[in-house]
């Protein structure tokens, strides 16, 4: 019976018309109840203990030092130059597609250092810039809008991709590099074939620097020093929470900030998704201690013995597919990267398939069921979210592609 519930549980969370989180604790809580579990007592097994348990694998130490950084970068000012010079690189080196190159790049900046993204933000001054240049709106919407599935690929904070991170023992670093690495090529293919499609079109103007502000290149470099150091620390293994707490000191003397003003920059910052990420991790061992996991493994191990890391990259993907949700992916990407472990699979490997098949695929049906494409379409006008996604199909083909060959080399 417990099983069953895990089952419901999940197709529920699968359908994305539940409150998803709340979904996983209550049909977790059910699920144990009914193998058995008291809800507390002296007992080793107990809900309260397993729920407690749940946050123990959750990297929220390291989480903190990343946001702590970025707390402070916001407050000093040295993000928005951060911002601000990209989306100018991306005016003058790439006219229209350049622009929304950079604003969807900036989005995904955004996103993957504050667990959701929100391309809108960026799309409402950059599609129309787009658009004065060229673009159709389709296009502006569409490849704008991309900056989700970047984002979600190699996150510092996303639920997902937490909680994968939490199943594999795998550390913040070398994965969001790879993630980065694999799905970035979904921005690069939609530049150029929008530029493919001006040049045919027979757009020549190339360049609006409405709004673009003149930022000089040493503000630029001091601004982006201090994700130097922090990428340095973390590089020569000095914990990331210690990384990002010496990186923010550095901003506090940069800016000649007080101690006591760049400790409050820092909290700023603190924003953790801890009952997202808690309550897929919640059912994750829920799901083990019914047996569900176990019964997974049984079910796949046929096919995973094969190639097990493609088996698991193929059923991300067609997860993300359905639910069009990182989020809700993990209600079936969870099991199926926990029957991967159990299997003996390199752990960088399985979590960078486990997180990328999602990422890129939850795009395809509609653009995005919640602040992607439904909301970008809204700030460029002219643009039509369902022309913008059949525009942005094929991009979204070709990038699950090179995701799907790097699991072969990783």
């Amino acid at each position: 019976m417990a099983i069953g519930i895990i089952v419901i549980t999940l197709l529920i969370m699968s359908t994305g018309r539940a409150p998803l989180y709340l979904t996983a604790v209550l049909g977790g809580v059910a699920a144990l109840l009914a193998d058995g579990v008291p809800l507390s007592g002296e007992s080793v097994d107990t809900v309260s203990t397993i729920l407690k348990g749940a946050l123990h694998p959750l990297p929220v130490v390291d989480m903190l030092g990343v946001l702590l950084f970025i707390g402070i970068m916001k407050q000093s000012g040295c993000m928005d130059t951060i911002l601000r010079a990209l989306m100018r690189i991306g005016r003058h080196q790439g006219g229209a597609p350049g622009i929304a190159a950079a604003a969807a790049f900036t989005a995904a900046l955004l996103g993957t250092l504050s667990a959701y993204t929100q391309p809108a933000l960026t799309a409402a001054v950059a599609g129309p810039a787009a658009v004065r240049l060229g673009m159709q709106p389709k296009e502006a919407a569409g490849m704008i809008s991309l900056a989700n599935a970047l984002s979600n690929a190699c996150s510092f904070t996303h639920p997902t991709f937490v909680a994968v991170l939490a199943v594999t023992g795998v550390s913040f670093g070398l994965i969001n590099v790879l993630g980065f690495f694999g799905v970035m090529w979904i921005l690069i293919f939609a530049y150029f074939r929008v530029r493919r499609d001006l040049k045919r079109r027979g757009v020549t103007r190339q360049y609006d620097d409405d709004g673009a502000g003149v930022i000089s290149r040493s503000a630029v470099w001091l601004a982006v020093l201090p994700f130097l150091i922090l990428c340095g620390g973390i590089m020569a293994d000095v914990p990331i929470f210690l990384a990002g707490i010496v990186a923010g000191l550095f901003v506090c003397l940069m800016k000649r900030m007080t101690l006591t003003h760049g400790e409050s920059a820092m909290m700023s910052g603190i924003s953790i998704p801890i009952m997202a990420a808690l309550s897929l991790l919640f059912l994750a061992s829920v799901m083990d201690r019914v047996g569900f996991t176990d019964a997974v493994v049984r079910l796949v191990k046929p096919f995973m013995m094969v190639a097990p890391i493609q088996i698991l990259y193929i059923i991300s993907a067609l997860t993300g597919l359905l639910t069009q949700s990182s989020s809700a992916s993990a209600a079936v990407v969870l099991p199926v990267t926990q029957a991967a472990i159990q299997m003996g699979c390199e752990p960088l490997d399985v979590t960078f398939a486990a997180v990328t098949g999602c990422a890129v695929m939850q795009l395809f049906m509609t653009g995005g069921a919640v602040t992607s494409l439904s909301l970008v379409v809204k700030v460029i006008p002219g643009a039509v979210q369902r022309d913008a996604n059949l525009w942005q199909r094929p991009i979204i083909l070709a990038d699950a592609a090179v995701c799907f060959l790097m699991t072969f080399f990783i």
